[in-house]
């Protein structure tokens, strides 16, 4: 859930932090405009408080994330995470700055292809253990990683029709595709599609495409509508969306399960133009937004609005069901190849040729239903030409990116931070 904060007046907030065994216990976060954020927390019959000295004013408390124990806190121009750490004596507090530092990467079998978004994480929370995906010609490289970074695990998927023994199809993209009921691995390449499941050990569909609800973007501009079920491999083409004239680069959703969203799909292509649907038994076009022959990268849906990365270096923020273009960016030099939302927190990821990795915040305005961007971070991952950067968790506290050639997928984590606590 978010929170948004209104600096003109002071305001006081009800949310709930589950301190591990000793149950829920309440979190009451108060702030003002004077640029400190007080904290009273209970937790194990101990209440500490202190107060949290801001170097600007405060701007907006975006999302407490009860899984990581985290508190988004975004003040202006700047990003710090707050992490609860239960102690037996009480709650203890550590602040997290916007600054991230390189974490160990994580060697690949074979080098990233030059290909938009070529990179897929998939957060498995039950089990504490993140998949990554990183495509080389005919190869999926697939590693399994535990959270604490010590446990590593490589498997590689080859793009080859049934009873085929070698395989010449090169892959196009591999995306993990997260449905209400089971998540699945997509790969997508010249000769079809491959449905896995989400660790790859089974193969449970394949889709030949010289034949004639997961999509899938295809060269001639259809877009390909599967009916997946909860369990097993009875999985069907359901759909054809042919709105499209020209190759898609990039397909998002938005909303799943009981969610009610009016637009949850978008679809784009090379030519920059971007349809917006609403799923149900048939896929309904909302509305057609033109690219002006600029290819549109990649393209992520938030709340309602569309985000579009471009050839031209630029990201553009649409109202999906109306087209009003709320903003736009001249984010880098060049081509950008990836762009992710971390829902969330509202923090969004782009990196492109030009080798830097960029992060943004995008935040709703309620008096004009607007939505505003502001450059939050960026670094340079020298002399890499980036083609893959996502968040690993929906929060956004850490991203991982991967550039072509490159045999290792870098990731970030936010450096420490120390306490100002007023006496």
């Amino acid at each position: 859930m978010a929170y948004s904060w209104d600096c003109s007046r002071e305001v006081h907030l009800d949310v709930w932090l589950n301190t591990g065994a000793q149950g829920v216990a309440p979190d009451q976060i108060n702030g003002c405009w004077r640029g400190h954020v007080k904290l009273s927390l209970c937790g194990f019959g101990h209440q500490e408080k202190r107060n949290l000295n801001c170097t600007r004013q405060p701007r907006q408390i975006a999302y407490l994330s009860t899984d990581t124990k985290l508190l988004l806190f975004i003040t202006t121009g700047e990003i710090r995470w707050m992490r609860l750490e239960n102690k037996r004596q009480g709650i203890n507090f550590n602040l997290l700055r916007t600054m991230f530092h390189k974490e160990k990467s994580i060697q690949l079998k074979n080098s990233a292809s030059a290909l938009y978004n070529n990179l897929s994480v998939l957060r498995i929370a039950p089990r504490r253990l993140t998949y990554f995906t990183v495509v080389h010609a005919n190869v999926v490289n697939m590693v399994s990683t535990s959270w604490d970074g010590l446990n590593y695990s490589h498997r590689q998927l080859q793009s080859k029709e049934p009873n085929v023994a070698t395989s010449t199809s090169l892959i196009m993209q591999a995306a993990f595709c997260a449905l209400p009921s089971r998540d699945l691995l997509v790969v997508s390449s010249q000769k079809g599609i491959q449905m896995y499941e989400s660790d790859g050990s089974i193969m449970v569909y394949w889709h030949a495409l010289d034949t004639p609800e997961a999509p899938t973007g295809v060269s001639s501009g259809a877009v390909l509508v599967f009916d997946v079920p909860s369990k097993g491999s009875n999985i069907t083409l359901s759909e054809v969306l042919e709105e499209h004239k020209e190759a898609i680069t990039d397909i998002a959703s938005e909303c799943s399960g009981s969610q009610e969203c009016l637009a949850n799909l978008v679809t784009a292509d090379d030519g920059g133009n971007m349809c917006v649907w609403k799923s149900g038994e048939e896929f309904q076009l909302l509305n057609k937004i033109p690219g002006l022959d600029i290819t549109c990268s990649s393209v992520k849906l938030w709340k309602g609005t569309v985000l579009a990365g471009y050839g031209t270096g630029q990201i553009r923020l649409y109202e999906a069901v109306t087209g009003i273009l709320h903003a736009e960016v001249n984010a880098h030099a060049r081509w950008i190849y990836s762009l992710d939302v971390a829902p969330f927190s509202g923090l969004l990821l782009s990196a492109a040729e030009d080798s830097f990795v960029r992060v943004w915040h995008l935040a709703i305005t309620p008096e004009t239903n607007s939505v505003e961007i502001a450059h939050l971070h960026n670094e340079c991952v020298t002399d890499t030409q980036i083609c893959g950067a996502k968040f690993c968790d929906g929060d956004g506290y850490a991203f991982a990116v991967t550039g072509y050639d490159l045999s290792e997928i870098i990731r970030r984590v936010p450096a420490s931070w120390t306490v100002s606590q007023d006496t």
